[in-house]
């Protein structure tokens, strides 16, 4: 029996509009993390393995406060996006970042906004919630993966008002 690949010319164009969002949020999402002044939740972990069937290879953005992954569904046929945000206790400038970054999902695969209806790409079985932990466990095995870190760009309001002062 031959196993069905996620190259297959009835899913091909599907994991395509899957991919090319997939990027779409992964660039938002490190614009997003490059507002953060705070140099240690700039970091990220970017990992990439290949699945133990074949296909296409697995991709992830680790960072404290963001998680994004491309990655296989379940039936091995389709790509899907995996995200995570972490979860705070009160509001403050990083939940206004997580809420941006959900947003962004949401609408970079609305179906208004594709040729292919993507909806269904987002895995949301299990979403991160605590994405500082996992950054954590991460850095801390011993793998030696490694750590980038996102150069700061201040947001274009706070550009203006340091702008304004100088």
């Amino acid at each position: 029996m031959k196993q069905r690949t996620i190259n297959d010319s009835r899913t091909l164009p599907y994991n395509k509009a899957v991919k090319a969002a997939y990027y779409k949020i992964l660039r938002g999402a490190k614009n997003l993390i490059a507002t953060v002044d705070r140099h240690d939740l700039r970091c990220t972990i970017n990992l990439t393995a290949k699945p133990i069937g074949g296909g296409e290879k697995e991709q992830q953005l680790i960072s404290p406060i963001l998680y994004l992954a491309l990655d296989q569904d379940d039936d091995g046929e389709h790509l899907c996006i995996q995200f995570g945000f972490e979860q705070f206790s009160e509001r403050n400038v990083y939940t206004d970042i997580t809420a941006k970054f959900v947003r962004m999902i949401y609408n970079v695969t609305a179906k208004a906004n594709n040729e292919v209806n993507i909806e269904d790409c987002l895995y949301t079985a299990a979403v991160i919630t605590d994405c500082s932990e996992l950054y954590e466990a991460i850095e801390s095995s011993h793998m030696n993966y490694p750590i980038a870190v996102i150069p700061y760009k201040p947001a274009a309001v706070k550009r203006k008002q340091m702008r304004a002062v100088a």
